[in-house]
C-alpha cells in the first residue's frame, strides 16, 4: 500500500509483566504446548471466565497471560486510572466475564488426527473435554496404523 510515511513517531506497546497460565475459575491452567508454552487453540473448551495463579504473577501494573500474552490486564486500580487519563479505545471485561471459546467439532478433530496434525496435548485436550472418546479416538488410530 502507497502513501505517505508517517511523520509522528509511535511506539509499539509491549507488555513484558506476567501472571502465568491462563485458567478457569477454579484455577486449572488451560492445556497449553509443552514446546512453546502457548495455549493450545481449538481443544473443545468454553469458558465463561478465566484466572490466574497468583503466585505466578510478577506484580507489574500491566500484564499478560504466560500462555496468551495478547491479552494485557491490569487491576482495578489501573484501570481506573487509564480510565481517568481518557486515552481513548480502551474497553475493559473483568476476567471473570472474559469468555474463552476453543470450541471444536469432533469431525475438525477426527480430520485433525487423520492429517497427522493433531499433537499430543491437543489429543489429551479432547479427551478431557469431550470432543472425543477413548473409542473413537482408538478407532481413528487403527485406521491409520
Amino acid at each position: 500500500m502507497e502513501g505517505d510515511l508517517i511523520k509522528d513517531k509511535y511506539y509499539l506497546l509491549k507488555i513484558t509483566g506476567r501472571c502465568g497460565p491462563i485458567c478457569d475459575l477454579s484455577g486449572q491452567p488451560f492445556p497449553f504446548c509443552r514446546i512453546c508454552k502457548y495455549k493450545v487453540g481449538s481443544i473443545g473448551l468454553v469458558s465463561n471466565g478465566v484466572s490466574f495463579a497468583p503466585d505466578f504473577y510478577d506484580g507489574s501494573d500491566i500484564f499478560a497471560f504466560e500462555s496468551l500474552n495478547n491479552i494485557p490486564i491490569v487491576s482495578e486500580e489501573k484501570k481506573d486510572a487509564l480510565i481517568k487519563s481518557k486515552l481513548t479505545n480502551l474497553r475493559f471485561v473483568p476476567l471473570s466475564d472474559y469468555i474463552c471459546d476453543e470450541s471444536v467439532t469432533k469431525e475438525n478433530a477426527i480430520r485433525r488426527i487423520n492429517k497427522g496434525v493433531a499433537f499430543p496435548e491437543l489429543i489429551e485436550a479432547w479427551l478431557k473435554y469431550g470432543v472425543l472418546t477413548e473409542q473413537e479416538l482408538n478407532e481413528q488410530l487403527n485406521k491409520n496404523s
